[in-house]
């Protein structure tokens, strides 16, 4: 009698094992795994070429980020063009006519990402400020050297930048230049956006943007660059794809109230400057 039950006893483990490790390998084959990592979706995968000093501008973020917490990081073209800290204020006004290291009053004001834009966002803009060359004969204030972006000449040259944040680096290529008008209000003073060349896309209502995806329409998307293709000075070569990241920048023209300046830029890689 107590052999037969040890023997219902070893087969009913025995089944149990078995039903397990087939259990196991069912799952397996249906592939619902963990992620490989726990990297956040929203950040690509960092890369790293050596190309980049990233002790010097982990220092100079820090030492930026002390003077003034909302210091948000440095946009910095290889060439050269500019190469300026930005900041974020708690509106669009705090840091347009406001130095960002000093607190104090200033026409020139400052480069500001948009108050609106968070990281996750399909579109970052940055303002700053075109200054007239009566007060910068030199045309290197503020956002004043992207003027050279309007000229073909000067496209190949200046066509890369970085955006230098806390813990990465952002890397862009310059994919469209074009002139965006604006629209008068009942005073006659240029305030409003053409609709279809609104690059700031999270104002535009949830008939234009997933807000928690912090993506824009697909069909608002392909109109806007269709929009904006037509408004560039000259044609870049280069492809626009809905799943693709952007920095807008954003200053004034020259002796038009009524345009400003969109330098569309498309990020094309990340890397990380965490230890």
């Amino acid at each position: 009698m107590k052999e037969k039950k040890w023997n219902r006893l070893f087969i009913s483990v025995l089944f149990l094992v078995v039903f397990v490790f087939c259990a196991v390998l069912f799952l397996d084959k249906l592939d619902i795994s963990r992620p490989e990592d726990d990297t956040p979706p929203d950040i690509v995968e960092p890369t790293d070429d050596g190309k980049y000093d990233k002790a010097s501008l982990k220092e100079t973020w820090k030492a930026n980020h002390d003077l003034n917490p909302d210091y948000k990081g440095q946009i910095i073209f290889d060439s050269g063009l500019i190469d300026l800290p930005f900041v974020q204020g708690s509106s669009n006004d705090t840091y347009l006519r406001t130095d960002w290291s000093t607190g104090k009053r200033d026409e020139e004001g400052s480069i500001f990402l948009d108050a609106e834009n968070t990281y996750r966002d399909q579109n970052l803009v940055i303002y700053g400020h075109f200054v007239y060359p009566n007060l910068d004969p030199e045309r290197t204030h503020k956002f004043s050297p992207l003027e050279k972006l309007l000229k073909k000449d000067n496209y190949e040259e200046n066509k890369n930048l970085i955006l230098v944040l806390e813990k990465e680096i952002r890397e862009y290529e310059v994919v469209l230049v074009f002139y965006c008008e604006l629209l008068p209000d009942e005073s006659g003073e240029y305030v409003y956006t053409r609709d279809d060349l609104q690059y700031y896309w999270f104002n535009k209502g949830e008939d234009y943007i997933d807000v928690f995806a912090r993506t824009i329409n697909e069909d608002y998307y392909n109109d806007y660059i269709s929009a904006a293709k037509k408004e560039a000075p000259y044609k870049i070569d280069a492809e626009y794809d809905f799943d693709d990241k952007y920095l807008t920048l954003q200053t004034c023209v020259e002796n038009h109230d009524e345009l400003r300046e969109i330098v569309l830029c498309k990020e094309i890689g990340r890397v990380s400057l965490e230890d």
